[in-house]
């Protein structure tokens, strides 16, 4: 399905509603596919962000992550906007794969490239990775008011 939105990298709860969010909930119900779809792949031109207050009751928000929550408001209730809600699919330790039965979340990712065959190259590239190379996890280290020590306990844990 296509959307028509402001392509900027951010844009206001307001816009946010309307033209992502509505759009994308009417064609999910339209067809009766709110328990089929596990995934929402985003491409070019979809904003990355919303605009938004900060501190801890903060609305400021990633599109990606208010669109996993558009099941638990097909399902249940809209989320509030205001404050963080706890990622139920982020568990270091856990094994499964995803399944509906375990969360009421979309998963949602990003085909984005300058070109088709960029988002081609990356589509064929995961269906094949590779099974040798490096990956370099960098840590903050104890800089202060950076908020290492959590992010730094993420980047340990998935070492």
């Amino acid at each position: 399905m296509h959307i028509r939105t402001d392509p900027r990298e951010e844009i206001d709860r307001e816009t946010f509603r309307p033209e992502v969010v509505q759009p994308i909930a009417a064609h999910l119900l339209q067809h009766r596919l709110p328990d089929q779809i596990l995934v929402i792949v985003l491409t070019k031109g979809v904003p990355l962000k919303i605009r938004g207050t900060g501190g801890p009751r903060r609305t400021q928000a990633a599109v990606d992550s208010e669109l996993a929550l558009l099941y638990r408001e097909l399902i249940q209730r809209p989320a509030l906007p205001e404050g963080p809600v706890q990622n139920p699919y982020f568990d270091p330790s856990a094994t499964a794969p995803f399944s509906r039965a375990d969360h009421d979340i979309y998963l949602v990712t990003r085909l984005d490239g300058y070109t088709w065959e960029d988002i081609r190259r990356l589509v064929d590239r995961a269906t094949a990775p590779s099974r040798h190379g490096k990956i370099v996890l960098d840590m903050k280290g104890s800089i202060p008011a950076s908020g290492a020590p959590l992010g730094d306990g993420w980047l340990r844990a998935a070492a």
